[in-house]
């Protein structure tokens, strides 16, 4: 059996999204890295887990068109709606559309998002973001997991991601 060395491992780090402040508006929260933008360290995103609280669907999910948005993505500011789910620095993208009233339990279970080469970001500007539209109130907690590495970025590398963060915030 071979042996795995301890950089090649994946890591993982959990937020909860804790709910919107305000009914439809979204909010962003950042992943708790102690990495600087200053620092030349990046990290490769493998898997996202979400998990929606239960309380969160049954409270929430009562009509049909009721729809939960969450993600990650690399700007802080730029959280998707129905009408463009694909803004700029947008990593990760789950939608949950209820098409009918619910007549019996609702489950909860993980969605999950398998990439099929990592996503190389870095980690002073990773968010976990959240929106509700048309539901019948501020949407609820959603837990949101990563697996990844840590990876020293390449001077170019570093320079090509510090770019995009910039630029992105910028437009």
């Amino acid at each position: 059996m071979a042996k795995t060395k301890q950089a090649d491992r994946l890591q993982t780090i959990s937020i909860e999204l804790d709910g919107e402040n305000v009914a439809g508006q979204g909010k962003a929260t950042a992943f708790p890295t102690s990495i600087s933008t200053a620092e030349r360290i990046g990290i490769e995103i493998f898997r996202v887990e979400y998990l929606v609280e239960i309380a969160t669907l049954t409270a929430l999910m009562l009509a049909a068109a009721d729809t939960m948005m969450f993600g990650l993505t690399q700007i802080e500011a730029n959280i998707p709606d129905n009408n463009n789910p694909h803004l700029a620095g947008v990593i990760d993208h789950k939608e949950l559309v209820l098409m009918a009233a619910p007549t019996g339990p609702m489950v909860q279970f993980p969605l999950v998002t398998e990439f099929p080469e990592p996503i190389l970001v870095h980690p002073a500007s990773l968010y976990g973001w959240q929106r509700g539209e048309n539901l019948g109130g501020v949407m609820g907690a959603v837990h949101v997991k990563i697996w990844f590495k840590y990876v020293d970025l390449a001077e170019k590398d570093y320079t090509d991601i510090l770019q995009t963060i910039i630029m992105q915030n910028v437009i």
